[in-house]
């Protein structure tokens, strides 16, 4: 899968988690939090991505994300052959 697959599954998690939101605000450089997402928010649109990319990745390599684009690098990076899908 490669990142803008891995992104499309981001952005399809983040609107169904908040409903609210413009398709178009969701943007490789948007931030999560400054899209008005709560850490419960957060957390359940990582977690929906993971599961319907049979992923397993520990929260803590979030952590540094700064944007969407971020955060689909490395669900994109725990998918690459070869590499353990526990983070």
């Amino acid at each position: 899968m490669t990142d803008d697959a891995m992104f499309l599954a981001l952005k399809d998690a983040a609107s169904a988690v908040m409903t609210e939101l413009s398709p178009d605000s969701l943007t490789e450089q948007a931030s999560l939090r400054e899209l008005g997402a709560n850490s419960l928010d957060r957390a359940e649109i990582l977690m929906r991505v993971m599961e319907d990319q049979h992923l397993m990745v520990p929260m803590i390599r979030f952590a540094l994300c700064q944007n969407l684009a971020d955060i689909a690098q490395v669900l994109h990076e725990a998918k690459l052959p070869g590499e353990p899908h526990a983070g």
